[in-house]
């Protein structure tokens, strides 16, 4: 008789106990998380992958000034980069990216914020740095002139700052 009122009793409870809830919600809190985290954008992931492209780029654009005989120009600004051979055609289309500030130093001219380079037919260009800025995240794209680009690992600026 006692067993079949605790087990009655057991089945007729309304509600929950503090220990289930708690433990729902800790669930709750992991997964939401987890969420929050994955959908968080990778500015250092993105500046890398910028950076990358744009050595990408510069090395396709000097490959395609010997190849045309003529010098091509490439231009960057926070919206991206652009290709034009000197008779305005786009050669790569528009690459789109999100920068709050470029820097760039030896062989580019800034005019409104607008950066531009021509590229020579031969294949030994001028040496150059780039600085990428975004989200308090700096990241330098450095060309030696022959070809090869090497990109630094990211700056945060915001620890650099105090």
């Amino acid at each position: 008789m006692f067993v079949k009122s605790k087990l009655s009793n057991l089945f007729n409870s309304k509600g929950f106990t503090l220990v289930e809830i708690m433990i729902v919600m800790s669930i709750l809190a992991i997964i939401l998380s987890t969420v929050s985290l994955a959908s968080r954008p990778n500015v250092s992931r993105q500046l890398k992958q910028d950076s990358e492209y744009l050595g990408d780029v510069l090395d396709f654009i000097g490959q395609e000034a010997q190849i045309r005989g003529k010098s091509l120009l490439i231009t960057i600004d926070n919206n991206g980069i652009r290709t034009n051979a000197n008779s305005n055609q786009n050669i790569l289309g528009r690459y789109r990216w999100s920068i709050d500030k470029i820097e760039a130093k030896s062989g580019w001219i800034n005019k409104n914020n607008i950066w531009y380079r021509i590229i020579t037919t031969e294949p030994i260009q001028s040496p150059f740095n780039i600085h990428l800025i975004k989200d308090n995240h700096k990241i330098q794209l450095i060309g030696d002139g022959s070809g090869r680009y090497k990109v630094s690992s990211v700056i945060d600026l915001r620890v650099n700052n105090e």
